[in-house]
């Protein structure tokens, strides 16, 4: 008796998947290195710095302005949020700009305390990412939620181990939660290629 056979498909190799990583590799280099190119913090040596180098001085002037505009207020609302949270525990806690202070421990929520970068290179990603329009908004969106919630997660428990147990703190600041943020962030990343891949697969299903 026999028995019909489905002819074997023939494996075409996938077209423009390098270059897609070309494109992706080369939007993501130029979208991190603008933001460090917008965010030098090099101070002039002299009055006749900005004569001599104006490309230079006008990046200086641009940070300067996204500092004063953006920066400092997103670092004021986490001192606010961090302060209310350990307040809902029982302490004691007032802001003053950025400063978070108590009569137990005091902090300064500074740059590296607000994640900022983390986020940039997350939402640098997606955006370099060849994918839907559509998914690349929902990731740049949740990315930014998820990232700005573990970071208040992060200085919170700061807080409390700087006031519970100070000996900690520097492990805890400067090694502990920066690892374990990136990690959340590369994971966070790999999660919404999932998500755009699977859009990507339905859309050639259909």
């Amino acid at each position: 008796m026999l028995k019909a056979h489905r002819a074997p498909q023939s494996i075409e190799p996938r077209r423009g998947s390098r270059g897609q990583r070309l494109r992706f590799a080369v939007n993501f280099v130029g979208a991190i290195t603008l933001y460090f190119l917008l965010t030098l913090a090099v101070e002039f040596p002299d009055a006749t710095f900005a004569a001599r180098y104006p490309a230079v001085a006008w990046l200086l002037t641009v940070n300067e302005a996204v500092r004063r505009s953006l920066v400092l207020p997103y670092q004021h609302a986490i001192a606010v949020a961090t302060a209310g949270t350990v307040n809902l525990l029982g302490y004691a806690a007032v802001v003053d700009g950025r400063d978070i202070h108590s009569r137990d421990f005091s902090v300064t929520i500074t740059g590296g305390c607000d994640a900022i970068e983390l986020t940039l290179l997350f939402l640098a990603a997606v955006a370099a990412y060849p994918a839907d329009p559509a998914r690349k908004l929902a990731g740049l969106v949740a990315g930014v939620i998820v990232i700005a919630a573990l970071n208040l997660v992060r200085v919170v428990s700061l807080w409390l181990i700087g006031v519970q147990w100070r000996s900690a703190f520097d492990l805890a600041h400067f090694t502990l939660w920066p690892f374990v943020l990136l990690c959340a962030t590369m994971l966070l990343f790999a999660r919404w290629l999932q998500f755009a891949a699977h859009q990507t697969a339905a859309d050639k299903v259909s």
